[in-house]
This record gives C-alpha cells, structure tokens and sequence, in this order.
C-alpha cells in the first residue's frame, strides 16, 4: 500500500549524514503563537484563537459553498447514490450507510471546528484503517469502498474540515492532542484512499489537498527545528508524524496523476525534505520527486547521486526482508519508483554504475508475485537503453536466464516486461543483422502511440482508412512475443507516425518502438498530442527540428488529417488499380535514397555552378539572406543536401542554419518548399 500501508513508519537513523538547507520560505502567513488550547466542551475554540486566525475562520465561513443550502443539495444528489451502492453491494451496505452518515456530518459542520468534527474523523480513520489495512481486509472491498467516496464528493467534504483544523493547528506546538489527533486521523484517511484510488486523487487535487500539504511539511519544519529527533516510533513527535503524513499523501498524488502541473514549484521543497535524515520521510519525499522531475529539473536529484544510490539501498533491503518492505515501501513500489527516474539518460548511467541491474534481478528471481516481477522487468527494460547497462545485464549471473523465463509467464504484464527488456538487450541487434530489415520499400503508415491516446488515434486511423491508406495501429496493448509484430510493422512502414506527449517519452515501449524506427531509416511524422508539451531527452533527439502535426484535441482531427494526408503524399496507400497499369507508390525520401530517375516537374540541376545556384537562390528571395556562405555550393550540394534530409533530417536543418543562415522559421520554410519544388519532390 506504499507510503499508506502503515499508520506509522519506524525511524532509521541514516547511514551517511547529508547537509542540507532549508527550503524556500512558504507564502504561508505564520500567525503569532497562540495561547495553549485546553480542551473544554463548555468554551469555544474561538477563545483561544488570535485575532488573524479568527479573521480566517471568518473567511472560510463566509466564502464556503457548503452553505445549508449546499448541504441540503448534496443530500439530494447523492442519496441515490447511496441507494444504488446499498442495492448493488448489498453486503457492503451497513459501510456505506455509516460513511454517508460521517460524511454529512463534515458537510454540515466544515464552518465550525466542533466535538462533532472530532468524532466524526475518528469514526472515518477507524473505519479506512479497517477498510485497507486490517487482517480482514479485501481488496475489491476496499475498490467498491473508495469509488463510492469519489462518486459522492468525498474530497471536498474533507476539504472544509481540513481548512478549519490547519487554521487552528497554525503552531504544532499549541495542540491539544485531541486536535493533533484529529488531524492526523483527517489525513491519514486521505492518504488511504489516495493510495488506492486515481479518482480520489484527482478529487484530493482539485481540493487543493497538495499545496495544503506543502505548506503545511513547510510551515512545520521551520518552526520544529528538532521533529527528526528520535530513534523509534515513541520518539516520534507530533510535527513528524504530520509531515509524514503529509509527505504521504503527495506521494500517492503523484505517482497515479503523474501531473507535474499539480506540482509545480514544488521541487525544491520536496529536495529538501529527500536529504533529511528521517529515513522514512526522505525515502518518501524523493520517490515523489521521482515522478515530477524532468529533463529541465532532473538536474536537482543528479547533482546529489547519493540520493540515487538511496534508492538502489532500498530496493536491495526489501528484497532480502521477511516481508519485501522497506520503510513501509514493497519491492514493487521502490521498483516503479527506480523505473521512473531511469526516464532520464543521466540516471540510467548512475544507476546502473550502484548495482541496480544486480539488485533488480534479485527481486525477479525470488519473488513469487506477478506485479512484482513485472515492476522488476520494466526496471530493467529502462536501463537496458544505456549501451554500459546492455553490457552489465548480459554479464550478471542469471539475469538473462530468469529473463527468458519470465518470458514465458502466463501474466501478460510479466510476459511484456520481460519480452521489452529481452528486445533491446538482444533481439534489436538480432533483427538489425538479419536480411528482414534490409527492404527499403514500405506497405503501411505505422502509428506509434501511448495508450492513453488511443481513442483519438483510431479516429485519425479510421480516417486515414476512409482515405486508402494502409494503417497500422496496435489496439491491443502488444506483449511478449508479439513485439515480433511490432518489429515487422516498423520494418514493413512507408512511414512512422510519432505520437509525441510526455507520457509516450516515458513509455519503454513507445521509446523502442520509435529508437528502432530511427534505426532503420523511417520516415517519421510527429503528431503533436498534448498541448504546451515540447519534446525533450530522447524523444527530443529524434524528432528534432521536425514541423509537428497537431492533434491536442478531438475538435481539430478533421485538419489534422487533411495535413497529414499531405505530409503523407501517397506513402503507405492502397495501389490504385483503377485508371491504368499499377504503380508502386515510392517515399520522397526513397527517390534520393534509390536515385530514381526524377520526375518531368524536376530541374536536372547536375551540371549547374555556383553562379547558377546564387541566380536561384535570388529568384526565390533568398539571395541577401545567403549571401556569403554559399561559396561552395553548386548544382550536386543541392542534390546531396535533398538527400541528406531524407537520411538524417536532423544534420539537414543545422545545415540550413549554420551554413545558408537560415535562423528565420519562415526562411527555413520557403528554402525547404521551393528545393522541393526544384528537384520534383
């Protein structure tokens, strides 16, 4: 259950002392310290509270949408709701009933912190802590459990207690412990259901549940100078276990949404609290982190490859203890989390130099469960893009052996983890050296997706169809041995169809898809599928400077086709057999590549010398921009250059700026446009 599955983490001392700083200061008001709160039913909270605190209780009652009438329509909304859970799930019924009840109280009273409020929360903790972590609990239980939570708003209901009790909680050491209890049993509640749940999660977000949690680890960090102290769980202070919590819940958030936007700004924080040397609180700070740095900020964890090594250190505890834990994480959860960092190049070199390739296959050969083994090979099929961890895995004792095993599994997931791994470490180079890949013709459009694109990509597939293009396209989430078939679909292609987002450049099987594509010379056409998202690290390098297609949302399909059957020219149609003999339909980058004859719109530019080649130039407005740096240029650069861009379409556009001095984006354009037009392509 990761950084839920425990109501307190024990507290290792660490091994190595790292210095840290202190984070950026929050924007958080800190109000002067309060006087210590007694709890008395007969006195109001409000008593104690000072005058800015007293102004924030007032804010939130006068802006809070869970007004009566707000109270009474989300009773309306969601008895039905309740009905049809009780009726379906009937022995689930009594659980719904109760949470439906304790959440209507926290509606009801999210304007006023109340002996209510406290019970309520501890009725809620009790019954998630039964729900997810008991003996008895059941996993489709605990599933059914939690949509039920989203379906009715659970979030926001927590959202209004939960500002209620931070506004009174300004100072940690002014609780009372019932308050400090019914904080934590507020969060611990949330960080349940967040580790088990996207929907929850999404919920959590947009109820501002992550830069409350920021600000709170932020806030009592700085005034609790001492909350690491402490070497077993009764040491443990108040203000450790908010921020554990905390901390907690961020990672939950991030590692199912995987949304930097929900994060942002957030990386230096979450640094900070990844070089402490409360282990629990470290471990968990920076398998968060692992999810929302990037090629830009990825540079925070690498500049400090200890925390790196960190990582390695835990996943080899895990695996060796009695339960596969380690500070409350399983093997499985540290495995994804060393997964994600081996996005960035750098990482996969620094991992693989601390031994994760041994400690992963470790895990493989001594699990027994599917999802672990599966978050293993995935592990190593990451590392495996690094040429110096090809070689480390082909020398471990065993690694490649319990690979070829698991790639035999009955677990599809397992089956596809093993068969990626096995690919780049060994069958890439095999089919690279076999006659298969040497045909340079192709039959169809491949399109290379994420997943999690799919329902627009068979509209645009279902088009291009309709338009009488071969189309290519796995609707089957290929694995094992069928990535055999998405060998001979990018070796059979006329052209690639990228489809670029953050999550195909973290995808291993998008990543081989397209690397092999690379490799074997295709065409590749990259669509653009999310917005604001430019290509970075490898898939950076391998699209390049190419002009992208957008297709950011369903409402520009219809134009984004209409370009990309242009860009297509006719590479990967069906052979029209209707008007005359059949023609096979060549790529224009294969005209240069198999010196075809050109076509009778072509200039025969052979035999033409510099002086004719700066008279074309002039012709079409480029003259003045090139001047001076085409010296050497004559009729055959042209022809050269033409099919340098079919070859290596990267090196092409450097040349175009740095030898003809083609910064502008629209110089660059007509050049490309009017050779084209030149040379009959």
């Amino acid at each position: 259950m990761g950084s839920g599955g425990s109501k307190k983490l024990k507290v290792i001392q660490p091994q190595v002392n790292v210095a840290v700083s202190r984070p950026p200061d929050s924007s958080t008001h800190i109000a002067p310290q309060p006087k210590m709160l007694q709890h008395d039913e007969d006195v109001g909270f409000d008593a104690y509270l000072t005058q800015d605190q007293k102004d924030k209780l007032q804010e939130i009652k006068d802006n809070d949408l869970n007004s009566v009438q707000g109270d009474i329509e989300w009773v309306v909304l969601h008895t039905g709701t309740l009905q049809r859970y009780k009726m379906n799930y009937p022995e689930q019924a009594g659980n719904f009933q109760k949470l439906f009840d304790n959440m209507q109280v926290l509606v009801n009273t999210t304007h006023q912190y109340s002996k209510l409020v406290e019970e309520t929360v501890d009725s809620l903790s009790s019954q998630s802590y039964s729900t997810f972590y008991s003996t008895s609990a059941d996993t489709h239980e605990a599933e059914v459990y939690t949509r039920f939570m989203v379906e009715i708003e659970g979030a926001q209901c927590y959202k209004g207690s939960l500002r209620i009790v931070s506004t009174i909680t300004t100072r940690i050491r002014t609780l009372t412990l019932t308050t400090t209890t019914t904080m934590m049993n507020l969060l611990e509640t949330i960080q349940s259901f967040a580790d088990v749940h996207n929907g929850f999660c999404r919920e959590s977000a947009k109820a501002g549940v992550v830069p409350m949690c920021l600000e709170n680890i932020t806030r009592l960090d700085k005034e609790n100078y001492n909350w690491e102290s402490g070497n077993d769980e009764s040491d443990e202070s108040e203000p450790f276990q908010l921020i554990e919590v905390c901390v907690g819940i961020l990672h939950n958030i991030s590692r199912r949404l995987r949304d930097r936007d929900l994060f942002a700004d957030s990386e230096e924080t979450l640094l900070y609290f990844a070089k402490l040397k409360a282990r629990g609180v470290a471990a968990t700070a920076l398998l968060c982190l692992g999810y929302l740095v990037n090629e830009e900020t990825n540079h925070l964890i690498s500049a400090d490859e200890s925390l790196l090594q960190f990582i390695v250190t835990m996943i080899d505890e895990a695996w060796q203890s009695e339960d596969r834990r380690y500070l409350g994480y399983s093997a499985k959860e540290l495995a994804e989390g060393l997964s994600h960092l081996t996005i960035n190049d750098h990482n996969k070199k620094v991992l693989g130099q601390f031994g994760a390739v041994r400690v992963l296959t470790k895990i493989l050969q001594t699990s027994s469960e599917n999802e672990e083994q599966a978050s293993g090979a995935r592990a190593l099929w990451m590392l495996a893009f690094d040429d110096t961890n090809k070689d480390v895995i082909r020398q471990e004792e065993g690694t490649l052996d319990t690979l070829r095993a698991l790639h035999h599994s009955g677990d599809p997931e397992v089956k596809q983890a093993a068969a990626g791994a096995l690919w780049e470490i060994e069958g890439k180079t095999a089919r690279n050296n076999a006659e298969t890949t040497k045909e340079v013709s192709g039959h169809h459009v491949m399109i290379s997706y994420q997943w999690d694109a799919q329902d627009m990509l068979v509209e645009v597939k279902n088009k291009l169809q309709a338009s009488g293009y071969r189309v290519w396209m796995d609707l089957e989430q290929m694995g094992g041995s069928t990535l055999e078939a998405m060998a001979k679909a990018v070796e059979n292609a006329s052209v690639v169809l990228v489809c670029v987002s953050q999550q195909y450049k973290e995808s291993a099987n998008c990543r081989s898809e397209a690397e092999y594509a690379y490799q074997l010379r295709k065409d590749v056409i990259p669509l653009m599928m999310q917005r604001n998202y430019k290509a970075d690290g490898w898939l950076g390098m391998l699209v390049g400077t190419k002009l992208w297609i957008g297709f950011q949302s369903k409402q520009v399909i219809d134009s984004g086709v209409g370009k990309l059957v242009k860009e297509l020219a006719g590479r990967g149609k069906y052979i029209d057999v209707t008007d005359g003999p059949t023609e096979a339909v060549i790529r224009p980058s294969e005209a240069s590549v198999l010196t075809t004859a050109p076509s009778s719109a072509a200039t025969d530019v052979s035999g033409w010398t510099n002086e004719d080649v700066k008279k074309w130039l002039t012709e079409i407005g480029l003259g003045q921009v090139c001047q001076g740096a085409i010296s050497e240029f004559n009729g055959q650069t042209l022809i050269d250059l033409q099919e340098l861009r079919g070859e290596c379409p990267d090196y092409f556009y450097k040349c175009l700026e740095n030898t003809l001095n083609l910064k502008n984006m629209f110089h660059l354009l007509k050049f490309r446009k009017e050779l084209n037009k030149l040379l009959g392509h």
